[in-house]
């Protein structure tokens, strides 16, 4: 996708960003940002925020686990958005039964709580990456 075609989509559309904290969801703000995007994101209570700190000011900030539905369809009902880009994940590689069970819990269980919250928004895109 070129640059004018990025720009044209997104200009002034409203983004909600998950996994905003980490390497790709960071990126994925400030191309959205770049582009003329209003961007929301959710992040929970305790994320680094060190990756957004130069934008941190020009996105709309949703505090809430996507483990939790009721909280994360409040976060989704504020941000109102027209197009989600689901790159929320653990990181690292769970080496244990437990590590590797709470990892599938978030990563899975947050996804469908993501989508169950999107779903009656017709008009929303959603990309999961």
């Amino acid at each position: 996708m070129t640059t004018t075609t990025t720009t044209t989509t997104f200009a002034g559309a409203r983004a909600l960003v998950t996994g905003a904290t980490g390497f790709l969801g960071a990126n994925l703000v400030r191309g959205l940002l770049d582009a003329g995007a209003e961007v929301h994101v959710i992040l929970r209570a305790t994320s680094d925020r060190w990756r957004l700190a130069d934008v941190i000011d020009r996105v709309q900030l949703h505090e809430a686990d996507l483990t939790d539905l009721e909280g994360l369809q409040r976060a989704v009902d504020r941000a109102a958005p027209q197009l989600v880009l689901h790159s929320a994940a653990t990181h690292g590689h769970p080496t244990t039964r437990d590590s590797r069970q709470l990892h599938l819990r978030e990563s899975v269980l947050g996804s469908v709580n993501l989508f169950e919250c999107l779903r009656e928004r017709a008009d929303c895109r959603t990309l999961h990456i």
